[in-house]
């Protein structure tokens, strides 16, 4: 029994039906593959979570359960076009490994735990960050019981890009409103 199938075989249309109000997330184990998977990071991001909608949830795995590998977004995945490339280059030199108990965390995106006490929760991101979905942040969001305050055309590190006044002011101004 074979299971290889082209992806010509599926109708845009007829997958979205299938699809439902389901959540389709996809999963790419990365092992050693930092030169080759972000550029199909970006395809499926584009095409698949922008685009078509399809895709829902998009994680990269290098997880100790999976094969112990380690997590090194690109450029693009941690910052906007907007922040010059020297400035990117020089706080990616500064980034050190992520733990493995943090990647498998990202990776899993399992259920929040719930705060001590009933805080307020505020979930910040930006629609466009290539390691963490928009329905991520809308999931955990919502778990807490708001919206997510997203800024559209950052990347992941949002208090390195290039236009990080904003979230920060937004936040100042939540955490007055609190």
């Amino acid at each position: 029994m074979s299971r290889a199938f082209h992806h010509h075989e599926f109708a845009l249309d007829d997958l979205l039906k299938a699809k439902g109000d389901r959540t389709v997330s996809v999963c790419l184990p990365a092992r050693d593959e930092e030169s080759t998977v972000g550029a199909i990071v970006e395809i499926i991001h584009d095409q698949l979570v922008d685009g078509a909608g399809l895709v829902d949830e998009l994680f990269l795995t290098t997880s100790p359960a999976l094969f112990g590998g380690a997590l090194r977004p690109r450029r693009g995945h941690l910052f906007s076009r907007e922040l010059p490339s020297s400035v990117a280059r020089g706080y990616a030199s500064r980034l050190g490994r992520a733990t493995r108990l943090a990647q498998w965390q990202l990776v899993g995106a399992g259920t929040p735990e719930l705060p001590v006490g009933e805080p307020p929760v505020l979930i910040v991101g930006s629609p466009d960050d290539r390691l963490v979905s928009q329905a991520v942040l809308n999931r955990a969001a919502s778990w807490y019981g708001g919206a997510p305050l997203l800024f559209p055309g950052m990347g992941h590190d949002l208090m390195l890009d290039a236009r990080w006044v904003e979230p920060i002011d937004a936040i100042l101004d939540w955490l007055e409103k609190e």
